[in-house]
């Protein structure tokens, strides 16, 4: 399509689709069936590799420009108290909001496979290469935010077990005598 043209259109015309293409990829995300954004799925699921979360820490040092990055969860990442507060439900439906994001990040990474059909091969290969990598970072601060939620649900799963079996075992009616989490790990 594109091959024909000179480099100033191509890249004209490149930065109209890739806003076309950042539109749709945001309405597809928001629109897409829950169950596709399962965080108990491919691509979203929790890989042995990642190490709770540590993996990112570690190789990217996420936490030096996590909070500076918008990623869609909110305007300036996670905010720790809203999610000490919060209970197991809604910290399922915040994960499923860093799903959505990670899912749009995704779609729009899959431009570089229609930026090499459309461009003569080597400017489809560098306008693709910038699309992904300008969506790399959004795609790792969404599974690192995602790791951050899933810990504070283990956490609190556990707490809730924790209290049952003290509730279970006391025969005074369930009181926990002061016990906290952190007594059991």
């Amino acid at each position: 399509m594109l091959k024909s043209s000179t480099l100033g259109m191509a890249l004209i015309i490149n930065i109209l689709m890739i806003c076309l293409w950042v539109f749709a990829s945001f309405v597809i995300a928001r629109t897409v069936k829950q169950k596709h954004v399962d965080y108990r799925n491919f691509p979203y699921r929790v890989y042995g590799w990642e190490k709770r979360g540590n993996f990112y820490s570690d190789n990217f040092d996420v936490g030096a420009w996590y909070g500076v990055l918008p990623i869609k969860f909110n305007r300036d990442g996670i905010d720790y108290k809203k999610i000490e507060n919060a209970d197991i439900d809604k910290l399922k439906k915040y994960i499923t909001v860093t799903c959505r994001s990670e899912l749009f990040d995704i779609l729009n990474c899959m431009y570089f496979i229609f930026a090499v059909m459309i461009n003569v091969p080597y400017l489809g290969f560098i306008i693709g290469s910038i699309v992904v990598i300008v969506n790399i970072p959004f795609i790792i601060a969404n599974r690192f935010a995602r790791f951050i939620l899933l810990n504070e649900m283990v956490r609190k799963r556990r707490a809730i077990e924790i209290d049952k079996y003290i509730a279970s075992n006391n025969p005074t009616g369930g009181s926990t005598n002061g016990y906290s989490l952190s007594d059991f790990e």
